[in-house]
């Protein structure tokens, strides 16, 4: 089959123009939306207003009338639905024009200073999908689809850094912290740091940051590369009194260390030296000099002789340094003002190998010093996203790389990732979206195709009015406008004005135009909830026009400048079907196709059999299957 699926290739011919009598039209805009559309028209008296409408502007400014009523009478006329019930009129809303709600007035009724609502969805629609061209939707369609990609991939870093700015602070290490992936938080030079890991060798198993420090990590750590324990470190480990089964169980990864265990094994570490040393660091290899023991290498001091100075701890005042040195001597120590940060008073008792053990544990086993130091390192290095799935090696290669917004004094001062204005910025360049978080989904751009929305809000409208219209309580109305009729039926016959006025335009003003307004208020007085939901359904088919106009804007579609009878745009549609239909969110593209697939054609279906096939090959491939159409294609 090559490409394309049966189903496709039959949805494909239907896509065509002029395809076969047997295969039609693959799309249409959808049935319900265009027949509610059209019921609303329809109804009698929003269908009797209209006309009143189109005759009045014909009377005011047709030359070859014996008479013609004023322009200003004609504005009168208008207005009493414009400002009052628009819903009752197929009119927009006050102050929306034809230009906001669709890409072409030319092709639009478009009476005097008034446009149809009915009118602007017929012609939308016919713009985004006719069956003439529907290689013209092809176009749209894919269009749409690849500004929503790039406009989401915005809208969701934003909201992403919005999430980011509740614990932003650039006391806490600020756009550095986000740049460089926290690495600004763990110490002030990189490059020194960098160097010092390149010592280090295998010494410390990243993915254990939360024991680092005590003697029986160490002893696992060498287990662990050295494939066992270590002959001539277990000789003096049993030599100093610690359990054979404690020593053999930490080959296995397991600790049974207890708590004086620890603290022997490292006064045991306190004497390894010389040729015992030395083979530690060549299995773990560690090119560190100046280590004389083995407990040395618990010592961060010592582990990193060239950046220990510039290492910091994340605190709730930002980024502290673990060491400090005294201006006046030179000499350096821990910084012992991180005690309060890294000590956890509810830890009392020593824990073991895979439990957290506090720094008030630690400072029982290791002096005090180097067990706050490890506790604070353990702390910054914790804090760098996925640090467990990283080596020493590839930590210092990160740091050696990496760079700071150093002299990027403006960006480095932010106090939050992305500015508001920023946002906002992008949030009114980049359409409005009614999905998640506020990002654009198909039918805020094409969706009038659909009926998406629109066609509820007709349905309400139909109901309401059918409602009023059977109660009884739009006779008034209705009568207004028919004396109105019959009136403009006079003057385009060349007659008089029925109620006996000198000219029409007094008809009009002294009584058509005073009695269909008070018959208007009446209404909007005597049936309040029914006017407002009226209007608030109008007011929903008219955001929605606005809102796709403004996407499609957004989106640089120019209706104008399609190309026509694209077979390239068919064909690249018709090959993407089965990754449509994968998109089943709520309003994903495979809901979208299947509202506008013409099922009553053997094409049409074709192309809903497609989006079926496509999430068939995705669940299937899921199960470890595949499809008689993939085979075909190996």
């Amino acid at each position: 089959m090559g490409a394309l699926s049966s189903s496709m290739a039959i949805a494909g011919a239907g896509l065509l123009s002029n395809p076969p009598a047997n295969i039609g039209p693959a799309l249409a805009a959808n049935t319900q939306a265009v027949s509610t559309a059209n019921s609303y028209a329809n109804i009698t008296v929003v269908s009797d207003i209209v006309t009143v409408l189109e005759d009045a502007y014909i009377a005011t400014f047709d030359a070859n009338l014996s008479e013609n009523i004023s322009e200003s009478t004609y504005n009168s006329i208008y207005d009493i639905t414009a400002t009052a019930l628009p819903s009752l009129a197929d009119q927009p809303s006050a102050g929306n024009t034809a230009a906001d709600l669709i890409f072409n007035t030319g092709n639009v009724a478009n009476i005097g200073n008034v446009v149809f609502v009915s009118d602007l969805i017929s012609v939308n629609q016919t713009a985004i999908i006719a069956d003439s061209d529907l290689s013209r939707f092809c176009q749209v369609f894919m269009q749409s689809v690849g500004y929503i990609s790039q406009a989401n991939a915005t809208l969701n870093s934003c909201r992403n850094a919005a999430t980011l700015a509740q614990t932003f602070n650039p006391a806490n290490g600020g756009m550095d912290a986000i740049s460089t992936g926290g690495l600004n938080l763990v110490t002030g030079n990189l490059q020194a740091m960098s160097r010092d890991l390149a010592n280090l060798g295998t010494l410390i198993d990243l993915a254990r940051l939360d024991i680092l420090g005590l003697p029986s990590t160490l002893l696992t750590q060498i287990s662990s590369v050295a494939g066992g324990s270590l002959p001539s470190v277990t000789e003096l480990l049993l030599a100093g009194g610690l359990p054979a089964r404690a020593i053999q169980a930490l080959d296995r990864g397991q600790n049974q260390f207890s708590a004086a265990d620890e603290k022997r094994a490292y006064m045991i570490m306190r004497g390894i030296n010389d040729d015992v040393l030395s083979t530690v660091k060549t299995v773990l290899g560690v090119t560190l000099p100046g280590v004389e023991n083995m407990a040395q290498l618990l010592d961060p001091k010592l582990l990193f002789p060239g950046s220990y100075l510039d290492l910091v701890c994340p605190t709730a005042q930002g980024p502290t340094t673990i060491y400090i040195q005294s201006g006046t001597t030179g000499a350096s120590a821990v910084n012992w003002n991180l005690e309060s940060t890294v000590s956890d008073a509810t830890i009392t008792a020593y824990a073991g190998e895979g439990a957290t053990n506090s720094y008030d544990v630690m400072k029982k086993i290791i002096p005090s010093d180097q067990a706050l130091a490890n506790k604070a390192l353990s702390r910054s290095l914790a804090q760098v996203k996925q640090i467990d799935n990283t080596t020493l090696e590839k930590l210092g290669s990160a740091m050696a790389s990496v760079q700071t917004n150093s002299g990027l004094g403006e960006l480095a001062n932010l106090v939050t990732p992305v500015p508001a204005e920023v946002t906002s910025s992008y949030q009114s360049a980049l359409g409005n979206g009614t999905g998640a978080n506020g990002t654009i989904v198909l039918v805020d751009v094409i969706g009038v195709a659909t009926g998406f929305r629109i066609t509820g809000a007709f349905a309400n409208l139909v109901n309401i009015i059918g409602n009023l219209q059977s109660s009884g309580a739009l006779i008034d109305i209705t009568d207004s406008y028919a004396n109105m009729s019959i009136t403009l039926a006079n003057l385009f016959a060349g007659g008089t004005p029925p109620d006996g006025s000198p000219t029409f335009d007094d008809s009009f003003t002294a009584n058509l135009i005073p009695a269909a307004a008070s018959s208007m208020s009446s209404l909007i007085t005597q049936y309040p909830n029914d006017v407002e939901n009226m209007s608030s359904n109008l007011d929903v088919i008219i955001t929605c026009l606005i809102d796709q106009r403004t996407n499609q804007i957004a989106a640089e579609i120019d209706f104008g400048n399609l190309q026509s009878n694209s077979r390239q745009a068919t064909m690249s549609w018709t090959t993407n079907l089965h990754d449509y239909g994968v998109d089943v969110n709520k309003i994903g593209a495979n809901v979208f196709i299947e509202a506008i697939a013409n099922t009553s054609s053997l094409s049409g279906q074709a192309v809903v059999a497609s989006l079926r096939e496509g999430l068939n090959i995705q669940r299937m491939q899921e199960s470890g299957m595949v499809l008689d159409t993939q085979l075909s294609d190996q």
